[in-house]
């Protein structure tokens, strides 16, 4: 059914015709009391006749009339007209994403493509909040619209139809069957609950496509299709677009795993990964030392004892963003690891600074050194405790025999060593000779101990 300019449809004056598809064709529609225009969708596959999808489809559309967000299109009204169902929505003036795509991989900017799927993880977490899911999340339903002066801004379309369209089989189009099977969840697929993940998957998708111009499974039939959103391994956008950061690969693994635990929770966590990913490249720490400045040299054997407790490239700036109500992000979620970043400044509202490392901007970050617990100065000598500890350990070693001189002169090693140990560790003097008398006046002593057993035991016996 196709409605000709100047025609009236449900009360609505026809002006042009918008778009059409598998689901039905988009007018432009003047409405019949309000000096407005709407966007007039009749859904020419839909079966009106049947009660039970016509009860889903007004139940579906009535919650959706609900939804009021500034990235949702808002729906006005829905009823039946001629034997169609039909649906009257907010007419937002600009293109879908899906004709981004097509005019070009240069219309679709890494940082564009992350602000449209931004805007669009806004309403439809918004709508999860409201207890509605999408289920039909792709390019085409994701509208742009702005200027320069009042900034670009998407929205997602078609809320309250994916949901009974799924339900009812309507699609007819092989065409219109595969590119919603491009976008798909596996559990969606599977005919398995389905929950606000789905359309997270499919908003994982979208974005591949933004950042790619290709789908994440182009292949030309559906089987393909369905098999590799099963079972295939997610695609990495850096082997589309080399240029991309390589963080952005693990946004898209974590968006596309085929087990929804494991997936992102919300629409909004994987919008603040990519942008992170984007704006946040990783960086390997440099394992080499720098080499201190000639004002805090120090000797070569300080310098192989030390190691640096910091980074000096650690930080890297994060673009600031003149799009509203910019996300917060919380820098650490995909891949396990963290990176803290600092807004860049901006020169004016409408030009962004460049990103450029921290330490590119200012003097570079002097790594901190821990003070040595004792730097012992160049022909230190032992204490006197330590040098007597050691000697009375040799003499008691030589009369342990002796018993009660091996006693004594075992437990004077000992005790000396321990107060040249203390005294040592107090700066003044090395602690090996207290080692080492501590362990000869301990030999001593169980030599003696010993020596004591044997001599007891053979009186004993020859008695």
């Amino acid at each position: 059914m196709t409605l000709e300019p100047g025609s009236v449809f449900a009360g609505y004056t026809i002006e042009r015709m918008l778009g059409a598809g598998g689901m039905g064709s988009v007018y432009l529609a003047r409405h019949p009391r309000l000096p407005r225009h709407d966007a007039l969708k009749v859904l020419t596959g839909a079966p009106a006749a049947n009660f039970d999808y016509r009860r889903r489809f007004e139940r579906e559309a009535d919650l959706a009339s609900r939804l009021r967000h500034p990235n949702i299109v808002s729906i006005y009204d829905r009823g039946v007209a001629e034997g169609q169902l039909w649906i009257a929505m907010e007419y937002v003036e600009g293109i879908d994403a899906a004709h981004l795509i097509t005019s070009g991989r240069d219309s679709v900017e890494p940082m564009r493509a992350i602000e449209i799927i931004r805007d669009a993880a806004k309403g439809l977490d918004f709508a999860h909040r409201k207890g509605l899911l999408h289920r039909d999340v792709k390019p085409a339903n994701i509208l742009v619209t702005g200027d320069e002066d009042e900034g670009e801004r998407s929205l997602i379309a078609d809320f309250g139809i994916a949901r009974s369209i799924d339900d009812s089989h309507r699609l007819t189009a092989a065409g219109d069957v595969l590119g919603t099977l491009a976008y798909a969840a596996p559990e969606q697929l599977e005919g398995r609950d389905v929950d606000a993940r789905v359309d997270v998957y499919a908003l994982g998708c979208t974005l591949f496509e933004l950042l790619t111009g290709s789908k994440p499974y182009p292949y030309p039939t559906m089987i393909p299709v369905m098999k590799a959103h099963l079972n295939a391994p997610p695609p990495r956008p850096t082997d589309t677009v080399r240029a991309l950061s390589s963080g952005i690969d693990g946004v898209i693994a974590k968006a596309l795993e085929k087990n929804p635990d494991r997936r992102y929770a919300s629409c909004r966590e994987l919008a603040e990964d990519a942008m992170q990913a984007l704006t946040v490249p990783m960086r390997r720490p440099s394992l080499a030392k720098p080499a201190a400045p000639p004002e805090q040299a120090r000797s070569q054997q300080e310098m192989t004892q030390r190691r640096p407790l910091t980074d000096p490239t650690r930080i890297t700036d994060r673009a600031q963003h003149s799009a509203p109500n910019h996300f917060s992000a919380p820098l650490q979620r995909i891949q396990g690891q963290g990176q803290h970043a600092a807004p860049a400044h901006q020169s004016s509202p409408n030009q962004r600074v460049p990103l450029t490392p921290m330490h590119a901007q200012s003097q570079p970050i002097q790594p901190y050194y821990p003070p040595l617990q004792h730097s012992p100065q160049q022909g230190e000598t032992s204490n006197g405790l330590a040098l007597w500890s050691m000697i009375s350990g040799i003499v008691g070693l030589i009369s342990c025999f002796t018993l009660i001189g091996g006693f004594a002169l075992s437990l004077t090693a000992i005790g000396l060593g321990i107060a040249g140990q203390k005294k040592a560790k107090s700066g003044a003097g090395r602690s090996g000779m207290a080692i080492a008398g501590i362990a000869l006046g301990v030999v001593t002593l169980i030599l003696t101990i010993v020596f004591t057993i044997y001599v007891a035991t053979t009186d004993t016996t020859t008695t």
